[in-house]
């Protein structure tokens, strides 16, 4: 049932009972147990009761079925978002917002998955005017906290803050005095103490790689929800932006 979920509406049933290796009249028995009053409410239904089965465990099983995926990966993202909303600070948060209504420059200092949000960001972000650099190479990273100026604001993505890379960079950055934003799921690390600001994410490291979701995800919803924020507060400014990307944009099709 739970692999061909998506069939039962278009079966009979007969041809259901013949799938599941039963009579057609032990089907009617077992819907009737469902709390349905007949095979057509059931078939129309069930597709739907599969989908949102209640999910507790969020690890993934040697041959687990499609349907089962679909749950576990849809109520992780809900989770992880409600979980976060929790976790952040809205006095952090309306102070990056107000570092970033301050300045047009944001520098994301990322490794391996990490960049790829970073780049995301990058794009959403310079629909509200703001230029924003991606370090994601070693060299670069740390030529860049050697020269970069005080008007820009650095954030620094790092799961577990163990880098020690990202440690020295971030260390530096403290000893020139540039404003920074570390975003991690490590609670007590050196990381958080060399930034200026520190949110908090949530991560478990029990979920195997499934867990590295719960940190890009964790993320991601920052990102989007400042974004929000920054289209919020200088709607004009993003909606000329828009307008004007379009014109050139719109004009190549």
């Amino acid at each position: 049932m739970i692999e061909h979920s998506e069939e039962i509406p278009k079966l009979s049933s007969r041809e259901f009972a013949k799938r599941t290796y039963t009579s057609a009249t032990s089907i009617i028995r077992f819907i009737k147990k469902l709390g349905y009053s007949n095979y057509n409410e059931f078939k129309y239904n069930i597709g739907n009761v599969l989908k949102n089965l209640s999910i507790n465990n969020y690890s993934i099983n040697l041959g687990e079925d499609n349907i089962s995926l679909i749950n576990k990966t849809a109520q992780l993202e809900i989770d992880v978002i409600k979980q976060m909303k929790e976790m952040l600070s809205i006095t952090t948060l309306n102070k990056i917002i107000e570092l970033l209504e301050t300045t047009n420059y944001l520098d994301i200092i990322a490794n391996d998955t990490n960049t790829m949000i970073a780049k995301y960001t990058a794009h959403c972000f310079s629909n509200v005017g703001k230029i924003v650099t991606v370090y994601h190479e070693t060299d670069k990273q740390l030529n860049f906290t050697f020269s970069v100026s005080n008007d820009h604001l650095v954030i620094i993505l790092s799961k577990f803050s163990l880098n020690t890379y990202l440690l020295e960079m971030a260390l530096t950055l403290k000893r020139r005095r540039i404003t920074t934003v570390a975003i991690t799921s490590n609670r007590n690390n050196k990381l958080s103490d060399y930034c200026s600001y520190t949110i908090h994410t949530p991560f478990d490291k029990k979920m195997d790689r499934i867990g590295e979701l719960v940190y890009f995800t964790a993320c991601k919803y920052i990102f989007d929800l400042i974004y929000s924020i920054l289209v919020a507060r200088n709607f004009d400014k993003s909606k000329k932006i828009k307008s004007l990307y379009d014109q050139i944009f719109l004009k190549k099709l």
